[in-house]
């Protein structure tokens, strides 16, 4: 009987091996998992901070464009509409003007910059003026989403 009790002993220690070696196998895939999770939690964040960094950017150029877009189509409306009001006689020589011409080097698009650089530097008669105050302003209002009258 001995001998059955040894072997029940033996079978119970190689039971509590395999079940502690199963056990120690399930918490490292555990382990694994909640580090792979933390990692993919991780990269979820980052990319939704990037993501909103990247809305803000695109926010703060939209306003900046908002607003140099204005200042443009007010400095051609006044010159079109009122050129006795205006100092000097050519659109290049006033310094407003070219002043929003660098500033739209940098901040507007080609087709806004164009069109306002046509205006300034071409010296284009009063009828090409409106013509180009008409199509900035169209321009403007499809680059910026503002809907069309």
């Amino acid at each position: 009987m001995d001998w059955i009790g040894g072997a029940g002993l033996a079978v119970a220690v190689f039971a509590l091996v395999i079940q502690w070696h199963s056990n120690r196998r399930a918490l490292e895939a555990q382990a694994t998992e909640s580090r792979e999770g933390r990692q993919h939690a991780e990269k979820l964040a980052l990319a939704e901070h990037e993501s909103a960094l990247a809305m803000a950017r695109e926010e703060r150029l939209w306003t900046r464009r908002a607003d140099l877009y204005t200042r443009m189509l007010e400095a051609v409306r006044s010159r079109v509409e009122d050129p006795g009001a205006v100092k000097s006689e050519r659109p290049e020589d006033d310094s407003n003007l070219t002043s929003l011409a660098a500033e739209a080097y940098v901040l507007a698009s080609s087709e806004v910059q164009d069109d306002f650089n046509r205006f300034v530097y071409d010296n284009v008669d009063r009828e090409d003026q409106v013509d180009i105050w008409a199509e900035l302003q169209i321009a403007v209002k499809r680059e910026l989403g503002i809907p069309r009258d």
